[in-house]
């Protein structure tokens, strides 16, 4: 929930009520990829984070930064996808930084070792990049074994509503809650994002990782 006065409503430019929608999507989206990539067990109110499923022979550490590191790195993931009968849809998912090192990373003989990488591909495979994948951890995930279910962030804009202003542990509106404020009251006006997402790892192995990246 965002809120603002309505003289700022009339007068900002950029209007204010746009740039807390664009906030509120950037910002929501940020907390979804750490709770989807994350290690967090399910709650009531969330599922249980990808590296949940990553778990004993569907993880290893980097054996190095050298393509052949590399290379032996990546081989291990997809054999041990393979083992686990899983693989359909692979992709790799991986921090901007990481993958950056793949692209850049040379044989002993000073040429590119990756050069697929150049259409978007690691060992055959499309890569997916986001600032907000752990920077020490690769994944490998088979897209075809993970169910979601989802939709768009949904608004809902009011005058008239008395909001909690906490954004620590904001609670329903009762005798002692504070801060409050009556948008009535006070000339406001609030906007709220509504997001519904599920997802689950339906398969084991359907989730690999490289922990401990440096590449």
């Amino acid at each position: 929930i965002g809120s603002f006065t309505n003289e700022l409503f009339k007068r900002s430019t950029p209007n204010i009520e746009s740039e807390i929608r664009k906030w509120m999507i950037e910002d929501t989206s940020i907390a979804l990829d750490e709770s989807f990539l994350g290690n967090g067990a399910a709650t009531a109110i969330s599922p249980a984070g990808l590296q949940q499923s990553a778990t004993g022979a569907n993880t290893a550490a980097s054996t190095g930064d050298t393509s052949a590191n590399i290379t032996a790195d990546a081989r291990a993931r997809l054999q041990q996808m393979a083992t686990s009968g899983v693989g359909r849809r692979p992709y790799w998912v991986m921090n901007n930084a990481r993958w950056i090192g793949v692209q850049l990373s040379l044989t002993p003989a000073g040429t590119l070792a990756f050069p697929e990488a150049a259409q978007g591909k690691f060992i055959g495979y499309p890569v997916v990049t986001s600032l907000n994948v752990p920077d020490d951890i690769v994944y490998l995930v088979d897209a075809g074994e993970i169910a979601f279910a989802g939709g768009t962030p949904q608004f809902m804009g009011t005058e008239v509503a008395t909001i909690h202003e906490e954004d620590t542990t904001p609670l329903e509106v009762g005798g002692s809650t504070t801060p409050v404020r009556s948008l009535f009251q006070t000339n406001s006006s609030a906007l709220r994002a509504m997001w519904e997402l599920d997802w689950y790892v339906q398969r084991a192995g359907a989730v690999q990782t490289i922990t401990g990246c440096s590449w």
